[in-house]
């Protein structure tokens, strides 16, 4: 196990613990608060031949931009370290963000969201590394749960922001990016530079353990695909089948986030006792059967107990991978292992309306909750099936459980 050198954890102060966690919100803020407006930007370009891809390519494209850039990330974050990425990506976030106030077509609102996805990348790669950098042990997993959570409530907050500023204009959620700025002259003036100086010099000590981070980056890419059905299509299934309005449909759809938060908030609790495999069987069953109970609501106020059954699932991901990542490499090449992490993540969520757009065009926005719920369920049982099994073998030989 590679050897981490951090602070205790009461010498990281309030200010530095605040400027990752709101880093960290950025993210999903990124496309929480647009996701209301999708339907009237899809209206405003109707004659558009694609408008109907393109327009939930808005919320997905900084994802491909951000599958490409963070590996680089990773390495620019080892290589120079994190202060000077998190600040220049925030600004370049608000700058990147703010183009869709202004932009008038989908093509140069594509290029915009592109830039927005490099932003990100630093943004997500150096606040995490940070994470692993300052913390150990259980504070570490405390902390990365409570940085699930808070990027659970940027979606409960910017969600019913963006709603109701779609009412205004389909351009009002935009101006929203701006708020990276405060962030970025906060983490100037309070962050400092972890000291990795003895982390640099065991670089070439310890391997890389690319088969284990491989297979966690392959499980969280297909959860990621499958979180982003709900990021990308719920405010099509809560207009076309609920006929609910921007509103509505904003504040609904985060009792997700509020549940997601909930699981983060007491991620610790269960972390530490409970293998990995088993942690992702429970996300895979909780968001499958989430899907297929809001499928088959009758009513938006029916769709409620699926949206925090899926909640419940999708916050216990995000921290179980970073956490055994985390535990996985040296402090050396920590930065890198979160960008192949954060690039595996992004890459589900580009991909995720590529692949159920044609479910969606074919069947249906409702069928294609169904059709992914299905297969979550199925996937969540094997690997579920698999963990016990692999218990029982352990426990017969007399071996200690390992993740």
């Amino acid at each position: 196990m590679p050897t981490d050198e951090v602070l205790e954890t009461s010498d990281v102060p309030v200010p530095v613990r605040a400027i990752i966690l709101l880093s960290s919100m950025m993210t999903v803020m990124a496309g929480a608060i647009v996701a209301p407006a999708l339907p009237e930007i899809q209206k405003h370009f109707a004659d558009h031949a694609s408008s109907q891809l393109l327009t939930r390519l808005i919320i997905t494209t900084p994802a491909l931009a951000i599958a490409i850039i963070a590996p680089l990330s990773g390495f620019l974050v080892d290589l120079f370290g994190r202060k000077r990425l998190l600040i220049s990506s925030l600004i370049l976030y608000a700058i990147a963000g703010t183009s869709g106030v202004w932009l008038e077509s989908l093509e140069t609102i594509l290029v915009g969201r592109l830039v927005l996805g490099v932003a990100i990348a630093g943004v997500m790669t150096s606040a995490t590394t940070l994470v692993g950098d300052l913390f150990a042990g259980e504070p570490r997993s405390k902390f990365l749960g409570l940085q699930s959570a808070f990027m659970s409530i940027s979606g409960v907050l910017f969600l019913p922001l963006g709603g109701a500023l779609t009412e205004l204009s389909w351009h009002g959620p935009f101006i929203i990016y701006v708020l990276s700025i405060p962030i970025a002259v906060l983490a100037w003036l309070k962050l400092r530079e972890p000291n990795r100086e003895n982390s640099i010099n065991t670089k070439s000590q310890e391997p890389f353990p690319i088969v284990s981070v491989a297979l966690i980056c392959l499980t969280i890419h297909v959860l990621s695909i499958a979180l982003y059905v709900y990021v990308v299509q719920w405010s099509f299934l809560a207009r076309e089948v609920f006929k609910a309005s921007s509103f509505q449909l904003s504040w609904v759809g985060a009792l997700m986030m509020v549940a997601s938060a909930g699981v983060g908030l007491t991620f610790s609790k269960f972390a530490a006792p409970a293998r990995l495999w088993v942690i992702y069987a429970i996300s895979f069953l909780l968001m499958g059967v989430g899907y297929v109970m809001i499928a088959l609501a009758p009513t938006l106020w029916l769709a409620i107990p699926g949206l925090i059954v899926a909640g419940l699932g999708s916050g216990l991901f995000m921290p179980n991978s970073s956490l055994e990542v985390m535990a996985r490499v040296s402090p050396a090449t920590r930065g890198r292992a979160i960008g192949l992490l954060t690039a595996s993540i992004f890459a589900g969520h580009f991909l995720s309306p590529l692949v159920t757009q044609p479910i969606v065009k074919s069947q249906g926005v409702a069928a294609a909750f169904v059709w992914w719920g299905v297969a979550l369920t199925i996937v969540g049982t094997l690997i579920a099936l698999a963990a016990l099994i692999d218990r029982h073998a352990r426990v017969s030989s007399g071996r200690l459980l390992q993740p």
